[in-house]
């Protein structure tokens, strides 16, 4: 059983979400766990802003993360923290968006927490998930929302509804294990992740390729394309970017919902 978290405790680990743009989306609640942080390992572009907050030692791992090639990268991130964690509490592992959407990271070190009956808290951040919905305007209480990493999706057979926004998280990525942005994208590797959308989607149905913007001045890359064509549009697909596949035409909701809501057409027993 994992030992809880309470507030007035020191967790082993913090787990901080600094949104997508630190410097603009960084809650207090982030900034107060910043600076009670012994060492703060972080995977982010801002490290003097980083280092501005953190009380004790602040260790960017941005640039081991870019340099490797392989998934590697993470089971190293995740041996430098836990070796750290053995000196005590106070450590925290700080990430672009929430740190609970798409880090590996974060999940490997909760792995081995609940082994060891370790204790941690969650500090919630902007997600990617978040700014897509400003970006496409959307009311996922109306519009409805699938989430789901690219390979995940294939593997595990999961099938997208044409009526319900989708995110296609990490479609960069899939086909491939490796993480570099120097990879040579080629249409052949999307082919499938085409063919299997089309099982749903009809080819004209709206695609688009988004990332959204996480440094100081830049701008959301956005590409409009159709489901049939996105595989034509490799060299447009990088190791960060979502797919984002709206909702076909809505039907009549409101006349079925009223429908459904008159008495008249309520099925009694008896």
């Amino acid at each position: 059983m994992t030992q809880l978290y309470r507030a007035e405790m020191q967790p082993d680990i913090s787990f901080i979400g600094v949104g997508l743009e630190p410097e603009r989306h960084l809650t207090r609640e982030a900034e107060r766990a910043l600076q009670e942080s012994r060492v703060a390992f972080h995977l982010t572009a801002s490290h003097e802003f980083i280092c501005d907050l953190v009380g004790g030692t602040a260790v960017d791992l941005g640039d081991h993360y870019r340099k490797t090639a392989s998934t590697d990268a993470y089971t190293q991130q995740v041996e430098m923290i836990l070796s750290e964690l053995g000196n005590g509490p106070g450590v925290a592992f700080v990430t672009y968006g929430h740190p609970m959407v798409l880090v590996d990271t974060c999940q490997s070190l909760l792995s081995h927490l609940r082994t060891i009956r370790g204790t941690w808290r969650v500090i919630s951040g902007i997600s990617s998930v978040a700014v897509m919905l400003e970006r496409f305007t959307l009311d996922i209480g109306l519009a409805g929302l699938l989430v789901i990493e690219a390979n995940k999706m294939v593997i595990n057979q999961v099938r997208p509804n044409p009526s319900v926004a989708s995110f296609i998280m990490q479609v960069g990525a899939f086909g491939a294990l490796d993480l570099t942005l120097a990879r040579r994208n080629h249409p052949d590797r999307f082919v499938k992740l085409r063919d299997y959308l089309l099982q749903d989607y009809s080819p004209e149905h709206p695609a688009v390729f988004i990332t959204c913007g996480h440094l100081e001045g830049m701008e959301d890359i956005m590409h409009h394309t159709t489901v049939n064509d996105m595989a034509d549009d490799a060299d447009l697909i990088h190791t960060g970017m979502s797919l984002y596949l709206p909702p076909a035409a809505p039907n009549q909701d409101d006349r079925i919902i009223r429908e459904m809501s008159n008495p008249q057409n309520v099925f009694h027993e008896g």
